[in-house]
């Protein structure tokens, strides 16, 4: 098994559902009788507490049982003349108590393999059973086959591996039982929870399947136990902490440019955390309430991996308002000295603090660490992003400057042309996409048709299961009409047309719809497009697909050079791995004309430097420096720039291949 220590930072599309549930959840206004010893289920009328109650008195896989059994087969999908049960408000508060009870009864061995299915991958390229894994805020190295679940099942039998992968992803204090999820929580806290309708539909709207759910279990567990009253006042700031604490956190946190041991070290425990943003709370030393704000939001705020004291000084030193808050970032001077030493590492043996960046200033990442984990302290939701820009590299920062109104762009340089950069969702410390920042900013996800959609997809996911492709059908389209701006709606429909055999042209209508759909969302809509040019070569359509794949390339050169450069990137890589060497250099010269002046960094690393590399890799050198010298040439980057010192470097590399 290969294991990678680091993998370069690739823009990934995340193309699976939120996690909701596991089986499906249905429901229609029936009204059934228990069983001999089963609560009765009304589903007319909202949950009321005694059934509640009894619901969770019973083993929790017969409690979802019950519920399954009075509402599976009575599922109506949206259409032209009925609405779908999915919206109807009485049918979310019966499918969360489903929902809820299914996921009591999982096992956390189930629970665990399914997690690690985000971490490793078929290596196809080193032989048969050959696996890749990635650590915690890594990428994979391109595109490759995600792994099956009973092959992870496998792994975890192996006592050294599944050691090994325990302390590779999960906290240190968590504590493995062995046992049923219900058992993470306790009966006293799960029926609460089950209670309160608010509760659940919070927990189901911000737990996703990428968490590990034995983790959020036990972090909620030990919050309730610790401080009832507040865990009640608190619900969504504990459930926030619960979801990012879940599991071990970006390693390179809070990026890659701290020298190892620069940070000071944070070793709260959850209950410490929770303390001190109830504290700062009722002490008013944040700018924002709280309570007021929804878990998906407050995870950027909690997780700032700081002790205490680091945090403390920034709500004393800071003094911007919330409106004005984007100011932060340049109250620190740039360090121009450091830029010209190429040291863009921080300096060692000095703190890797807020106060010592603000006495001694720092480049541009610094400036955005700064502004963030001070926006953080204050209770304010912050990214950190980086990007590419004409002269390279460049950080800046995002926060929440009011209520559902995002910033994105704080200390961001427009004449720099920096396109969409990269933020770490500490949820599962992955980069967060172009299209999941505007529904973060938008709070798409939160809104009742968005929710009601995906019930419908579990719905489909359901039927398509049982083998029910008609039905699946249905559940899909339903999804389509309540929410056309979910990605995951499109996707499972492409599924279905492929497992129905679909005709080229019914394929195609879909496609070109997606990527009409979201003409305002270029990442998705390149995405749609590419998989549209992907189908017609797998059926023959050569000349069509080159046709879409330079539509988008030409359509993204002027505002989303990095979409244009990827898809130019992927053209040109394609033909390297095919061994067509020649073609792919001619390719390479179409698209520096098109857009190379205006490239900046994407155009460097994702097209000059493969190339280049490439090309000495086969002995080539004159070729290779011709390349380079002519990039460089197009590019006219600043003299000391970031990305003129990696010009340097690359010529230097050539010169030393003599």
């Amino acid at each position: 098994m290969d294991i990678p220590q680091t993998s370069p930072l690739l823009q990934k599309e995340r193309k699976a559902f939120r996690f909701l549930g596991v089986v499906v959840v249905l429901l229609a206004a029936v009204t059934g009788a228990g069983k001999c010893g089963e609560p009765s289920v009304d589903l007319r009328m909202p949950p009321t507490q005694q059934v509640v109650g009894e619901l969770s008195a019973l083993p929790p896989e017969r409690a979802a049982g019950v519920l399954r059994e009075a509402v599976l087969k009575n599922y109506r999908p949206s259409s032209v003349v009925q609405t779908s049960s999915s919206l109807q408000p009485v049918f979310v508060q019966w499918v969360r108590l489903w929902q809820w009870y299914s996921l009591l009864a999982k096992k956390d061995e189930e629970e665990f393999a399914r997690f690690l299915l985000r971490y490793f991958r078929e290596d196809r390229a080193k032989g048969a059973n050959a696996l890749l894994y990635r650590r915690v805020g890594e990428n994979f190295p391109g595109e490759m086959p995600a792994i099956t679940k009973e092959t992870a099942v496998t792994l975890l039998k192996n006592p050294a591996m599944e050691k090994k992968v325990r302390e590779d992803y999960l906290p240190s204090n968590f504590f493995w039982k062995s046992a049923w999820l219900v058992d993470y929580l306790g009966k006293d806290a799960a029926a609460e929870i089950a209670g309160n309708p608010k509760f659940l539909e919070a927990f189901f709207g911000a737990v996703s399947e990428d968490d590990f759910l034995p983790g959020v279990f036990q972090n909620l567990e030990r919050l309730r136990r610790h401080s009832p009253q507040d865990f009640r006042e608190y619900f969504e700031l504990a459930l926030a902490l619960s979801i990012v604490f879940d599991q071990k956190p970006d390693a390179n946190w809070p990026h890659h440019q701290v020298p190892k041991g620069g940070l000071l070290p944070d070793r709260q425990t959850v209950e410490e955390r929770f303390d001190f943003w109830v504290d700062s709370q009722r002490k008013s030393r944040l700018l924002t309430d709280l309570r007021q704000l929804k878990a998906d939001q407050l995870k950027f705020v909690v997780d700032a991996l700081a002790p205490p004291n680091e945090l403390r000084w920034a709500q004393g030193k800071i003094r911007l308002a919330r409106g004005s808050f984007s100011k932060v970032f340049s109250s620190i001077q740039y360090d121009n000295s450091r830029v010209q030493r190429k040291q863009y590492t921080w300096p060692g043996g000095i703190p890797y603090t807020l106060e010592n960046i603000e006495a001694k200033g720092g480049i541009c990442v610094d400036q955005a660490y700064f502004s963030a984990l001070a926006g953080k302290a204050k209770g304010v939701p912050t990214l950190l992003f980086v990007g590419q820009g004409s002269d390279g590299g460049h950080a800046w920062f995002g926060y929440l400057v009011a209520p559902d109104r995002w910033d994105m762009d704080a200390g961001r340089y427009k004449e720099q042309k920096f396109t969409v950069g990269h933020a770490k969702d500490p949820q599962n410390w992955e980069d967060i996409s172009d299209h999941e920042l505007k529904f973060l900013s938008q709070r798409v996800r939160q809104t009742p048709e968005y929710r009601s959609g995906e019930l419908d997809l579990l719905v489909a996911e359901n039927f398509l299961a049982a083998g029910d492709l008609q039905r699946a059908r249905g559940a899909a389209e339903s999804a389509l009409l309540a929410a056309k701006q979910n990605p995951d709606a499109w996707d499972m429909k492409t599924r279905l047309l492929e497992l129905q055999a679909a005709p080229l042209p019914e394929v195609t209508a879909h496609f070109e719809a997606a990527a009409q759909n979201f003409c305002n969302q270029a990442d998705l809509q390149a995405y749609y497009l590419t998989s549209l040019a992907k189908k017609l070569k797998d059926s023959g359509e050569f000349r069509k697909a080159q046709e879409i794949e330079s539509k988008v390339i030409i359509k993204n050169s002027s505002q989303r050079m990095d979409i244009s450069l990827g898809a130019a990137a992927q053209k040109m890589n394609a033909l390297l791995e095919a061994g067509k060497t020649a073609e792919a250099v001619r390719e390479f010269q179409v698209q520096s004309m098109r857009l190379g002046a205006d490239g900046g960094g994407n155009y460097f690393y994702e097209m000059v430097k493969p190339l280049v590399e490439h090309l000495l890799k086969a002995g080539d050198r004159k070729q290779a420096a011709q390349i380079l010298e002519g990039a460089k040439a197009r590019l006219k980057t600043e003299r000391g720039s970031i990305l003129a010192n990696e010009f340097a470097e690359l010529r230097a590399k050539i010169n030393a291949a003599r």
